[in-house]
């Protein structure tokens, strides 16, 4: 028994799969279903053979997936829970932090969605209670802070 594939197959299964899209919204069916519209195409300008719609149509199936993947891929962090939006905030100091250690300073706005954070003390000086401060860098769930100065 011999298996017929025509090129309305092709478009029939790249349509049912583009369609399939509508539900699991990854748009992976949707390349396959390109994939297999295209593959259609290209079988009906040629000579019809079920191998040369295979071929094309996997490697249309791998090219546009491939293609989705690539394009439409979010931008990643360089590392989770940092902010370049918190450099140069400024808040007091809560108690005294000496240097190349570790204190709480207090925020009047919430920095990164808190009022209050575990900071390290990077400047020459020991930072005294009430001493306005300046974040200098985020590192995931400590901030680097200086004293303001005076101006």
């Amino acid at each position: 028994m011999d298996i017929i594939v025509l090129w309305w197959h092709w478009v029939a299964i790249g349509l049912t799969l583009m369609l399939a899209e509508l539900v699991v919204g990854t748009f992976v069916l949707f390349g396959l279903g390109v994939a297999g519209v295209v593959t259609g195409i290209l079988v009906a300008m040629s000579d019809g053979s079920p191998v040369f719609g295979l071929i094309t149509y996997s490697i249309l199936s791998v090219l546009f997936v491939w293609v989705w993947m690539h394009w439409h891929k979010p931008p990643r962090l360089s590392t989770s829970g940092q902010s370049n939006d918190a450099i140069a905030a400024e808040g007091v100091a809560a108690g005294d932090i000496p240097c190349d250690s570790r204190g709480v300073v207090k925020f009047t706005t919430p920095l990164l969605g808190a009022t209050k954070w575990t900071a390290v003390n990077d400047d020459v000086d020991p930072i005294k209670k009430g001493t306005r401060v300046v974040v200098t860098k985020v590192n995931g769930q400590l901030i680097h802070i200086i004293a303001k100065e005076a101006s």
